[in-house]
């Protein structure tokens, strides 16, 4: 028989590796030991080539052009230890539960409705991004019924949010892909804010309810008084 490698079972392994520094010296045969690790690695179900940081993180979400944000985010807290946005820390794996931040109503304008979405950047490797909704207050004659707090959010006053408050509705809106404890990053957005005159800022565009629908927000004609410039 010519002289070759075969695997042909477990019980000629030593065999063969004796074969191989034989042949290749003891520094190939290391290297060949490191590749076929790699290779069987990225055969693995659970190999990754970027191997996901642990570090966990809050930061801004990214938006495109828009006029000036009238909320912004100024402090968020992790058990009460200040975190600036976009710091990475360590941290528990319950971390979200004792997360909070602060916003601040920049505006010239009293807001009586607020959302903001926590974004989990992480769970578009299973999907789409999953977006869990945080609001505050009432839409100014909306039709639709709401059992909400009335919210009176003046400028320049401050409104401290919890996740902890509903962090059981988190993670079951996160187990339908995800643990919540998997969870290392999220990201603020703040989508919707109303204001007690009837407009709105909703996606970064300043808009005005429609007057057919006071359901319904259309895109605001003229530049809205109030608006900063």
């Amino acid at each position: 028989m010519k002289e070759g490698i075969v695997l042909a079972s477990a019980k000629n392994i030593p065999q063969v590796c004796r074969r191989l520094v034989k042949r290749y010296g003891p520094a190939v045969f290391a290297y060949f030991v490191v590749v076929a690790g790699f290779v069987a690695g990225i055969k693995s179900p659970s190999f990754s080539l970027f191997a996901q940081s642990d570090k966990k993180s809050v930061s801004l979400a990214r938006t495109g052009p828009s006029s000036k944000p009238q909320i912004k985010i100024k402090e968020v807290k992790i058990g009460g230890r200040s975190k600036e946005l976009g710091e990475e820390f360590d941290d528990a794996p319950d971390w979200l539960q004792r997360t909070a931040f602060r916003v601040e109503n920049v505006s010239q304008k009293t807001i009586v409705y607020l959302k903001v979405n926590l974004l989990f950047p992480e769970t578009k490797t299973s999907g789409p991004l999953m977006a869990f909704p945080i609001s505050f207050g009432r839409k100014p004659g909306s039709t639709l019924q709401s059992t909400a707090d009335p919210l009176q959010f003046a400028p320049n006053a401050t409104l401290d949010v919890s996740v902890s408050d509903r962090y059981s509705d988190l993670s079951r809106f996160l187990s339908e892909r995800h643990s919540v404890e998997s969870m290392h990053r999220i990201e603020l957005e703040v989508e919707f804010v109303a204001f007690e005159d009837g407009t709105a800022w909703i996606g970064g565009e300043f808009m005005i309810q429609d007057p057919n629908n006071p359901n319904r927000y259309i895109p605001a004609p003229v530049k809205i008084a109030g608006e900063r410039p």
